[in-house]
Parts: structure tokens; C-alpha cells; sequence
């Protein structure tokens, strides 16, 4: 197989390139940028233009900035352009039409963007969220992440019409509309009542099937997976029935409390066909040799529950990203506090993650792997 380009952004404020060539078993790094500094910790590829767009988090209490790139053959980074955006963005999704979304968790808002075959980036829209009444100061909740409301990531449906942003301080799953203009700079969403989620659940990242039929809903203080059964019936036009609940470190494990505990589940990612369901744990120091885990659980495919499998370790400390590739044979995993972007080999069959590191390769606190 041909060697296969990876992009890694990372907390050290670099966005590096590697090459992956699976036959000689290397990770080799090509490039590297800070043009996208303070903090780009997330990416998201447009491939047909051959296009990198970065969110760059920014300094607390300053703003943001949303980057374009051109990527080379061999991953070198042109800067294309640059437009600001709230402060801290974690996450990007993009619907049709070049219409893109980002969400910020540390100044709590999304932004909406048209971005052109060019690379240049229009700005659309500025959405900034409240804690919902009653929830600031009660003793449920966990003071020290859900003072604010924070959006972790966006994430658009299959069908495209839907637009949902976890939000971890405000334990809400944020719906919304979308509607598409002729002209990509006239796309908009609009807000309709979220998904309330349990107390101090803290929704980071979800996940649909590739059927549309269910999503997973990672939920980072509790250390839970929440199925849900999607339905596009309903007042919103979108709506989940609740099916399962399950601990990100498998069975006879309750919801954590990340204020006397450090694990935090992080990361989901589902197999191409729609069988393994994969969650890195962060901190639960669970392995032999005290790295963090990997956790892979069976999915029904008929109702969307999940069946635990096992733990296997994320090789290293801190695992915030994982990403399988195209075709489902690898796991990228980037470990943030051992500075390592690490292959292991996937069963396809079984869906096993093989314990041996086949390529490694060294990168600044990595938060984000694009394939």
C-alpha cells in the first residue's frame, strides 16, 4: 500500500506532517508549522481542494483564529488565511457547501464560516451560550469544569441537516438547524431545544453510526457511553431515545467523579463497519506497565447497545485523540503527556487492537490526528 499522509496538531503549538508507511513500518515526520499558534487543536482536510483548516484556541481571555492551509504532496503547509473566531476552539465539523462550524469551549460559542475552493474563509455567524438557570453554584454539579457553559466539539448529523455540540459545562447536547443557502455564504443554524443530559455528565464527544440510526455520547467527568436511538421525528425535527449507559472502562464500572478522581474519558471512534466501538480513557493508569487504556466494546448492530470487550493500552499517558484509518486496518493514537503519535495494528475481523507498536513518532503534546 502506498504511504499515507497524517496531519498532528498539538499543544507545543505545531502542526506537524507525517508519512505512514504501514509495509516498512515507519512514521516518519516531514514538516512541521507554528502559523497556527497559540494551540491548534484541531484540524479538519478537505480533500478534493487539498486543503488543512486549523482552529487555533488563542490565550485566555483573548480570541481565537480559524486557519487555512494548502497541503503539499509531501504535507508541507502553505498559509492560505486567517479570521478570528471565540476563544478556545476545540473542534470543527463541516456540513455542504463549504459551510463550516466550530465550537469553543473556553469562552463558550460556536462560530459559522463559508469556506472557498480558494481557502479563503468567510465568517457567517457568533454564537455564545449561558449556563442554563439554576445550575451555576449548585452542589451537583462540578464547580471547577461546568462554571461556564463549554462546547467541546461539532458535530453534524448524516443527514446534514442537524448541527450537535456537546456542551460539558452546561450537561446539554445543543441542537440545531441548518439551513443552506444557494450561496455557501448564506448557510445559518438555529438553535432548538437541546438534549438534556444527566447532572454532572459532562458531554465531550459523540459519534453517529454510519446508518444514522444511533449515536454515542461520550461523557467526560461520569466516564460513561450513552447510546442513544436517533429518530427524525418530534417537535425539532431530530430526537433520541436513551438505550444504554455504560462505563468507559466496561462492565461492574459506575459514573466517575473526575473532582476526586483524574480518568476522563476523552475520544470515539467507530469501525467502518459499524461492529467496534473504540473510547481512550485518560489518567485511569489502568494497564501493567501504568500506561492509560483503550477501551473496545462490541456494537449490536440491530438495537445499538454495546457489548465491553476489553482494555488495551493507549501506549502512553494522556490519550486525548484516537483516529482509525480509511479502511479500518490501523489506530492512530496521540498520547498529550508523553509527546508520542503511535500505529498498533487492528484485527478486522476480531477488531482487536494489537499490543505491539508497529511506528511511532514524536510530537509536542499532541491533541488531534487527521487522516
Amino acid at each position: 500500500m502506498s504511504p499515507q499522509q497524517i496531519f498532528v496538531g498539538g499543544y507545543d503549538d505545531a502542526i506537524d506532517s507525517f508519512v505512514f508507511d504501514e509495509t516498512a513500518g515507519t512514521l516518519i515526520k516531514t514538516h512541521s508549522t507554528l502559523e497556527s499558534k497559540p494551540g491548534p487543536s484541531w484540524q479538519h482536510i478537505i480533500p478534493e481542494h487539498r486543503l488543512l483548516l486549523s482552529g487555533c484556541e488563542g490565550p485566555i481571555g483573548g480570541i481565537g483564529y480559524l486557519d487555512s492551509y494548502r497541503f503539499s504532496e509531501d504535507g508541507a503547509l502553505t498559509k492560505v488565511d486567517r479570521k478570528e473566531c471565540v476563544q478556545g476552539c476545540v473542534s470543527m465539523d463541516m456540513g455542504k457547501n463549504g459551510f463550516l462550524i466550530t465550537a469553543s469551549y473556553d469562552a463558550s460559542g460556536v462560530n459559522t464560516y463559508y469556506i472557498k475552493e480558494t481557502g479563503e474563509i468567510v465568517p457567517l455567524q457568533t454564537l455564545l451560550f449561558t449556563l442554563p438557570d439554576g445550575q451555576a453554584g449548585h452542589p451537583d454539579i462540578d464547580p471547577v469544569r461546568q462554571d461556564a457553559a463549554h462546547p467541546h466539539e461539532s458535530r453534524i448529523d448524516p443527514t446534514g441537516k442537524f448541527l450537535l455540540i456537546p456542551d460539558l459545562g452546561s450537561d446539554y447536547l445543543r441542537i440545531f438547524e441548518i439551513t443552506y443557502g444557494e450561496k455557501g455564504e448564506d448557510s445559518r443554524i438555529k438553535e432548538v431545544e437541546p438534549l438534556v443530559c444527566d447532572t454532572r455528565a459532562g458531554p465531550r464527544h459523540c459519534y453517529f453510526d454510519r446508518t444514522g440510526k444511533f449515536m454515542y455520547l461520550v461523557e467526560e467527568l461520569a466516564s460513561m457511553v450513552r447510546v442513544y436511538q436517533v429518530e427524525y421525528t418530534g417537535p425539532r425535527g431530530i430526537d433520541f431515545k436513551p438505550i444504554q449507559r455504560i462505563s468507559s472502562l466496561g462492565i461492574g464500572k459506575g459514573p466517575a467523579d473526575t473532582r476526586v478522581q483524574r480518568l476522563k474519558a476523552a475520544e470515539v471512534a467507530i469501525s467502518p463497519d459499524d461492529k467496534h466501538l473504540y473510547i481512550s480513557n485518560r489518567y485511569d493508569r489502568s494497564m501493567p506497565d501504568g500506561t492509560d487504556s483503550i477501551a473496545h466494546f462490541l456494537i449490536n448492530t440491530d438495537d445499538g447497545t454495546l457489548t465491553f470487550v476489553e482494555l488495551t493500552s493507549a501506549g502512553g499517558i494522556n490519550p486525548r485523540h484516537i483516529r482509525l484509518s480509511p479502511d479500518g486496518s490501523w489506530i492512530c493514537i496521540a498520547t498529550q503527556d508523553t509527546n508520542r503519535v503511535a500505529m498498533f495494528k487492528r484485527d478486522l475481523e476480531t477488531g482487536t487492537i494489537l499490543e505491539e507498536v508497529v511506528a511511532e513518532g514524536q510530537s509536542g503534546q499532541p491533541v488531534c490526528i487527521t487522516w
